[in-house]
């Protein structure tokens, strides 16, 4: 059980700081589109 609730953990904590990074990439791209296009 301790385990699950490790990786649970982590896995929320990989999650929130993908929602960060995107956030960032989307107020980036208001000014950055081509990069953003050359990037996908």
């Amino acid at each position: 059980m301790i385990l699950i609730m490790i990786i649970n953990a982590v896995f929320l904590a990989l999650a929130l700081m993908a929602l960060l990074r995107t956030r960032k990439k989307k107020s980036d791209a208001i000014g950055k589109k081509e990069s953003t296009k050359h990037v996908l």
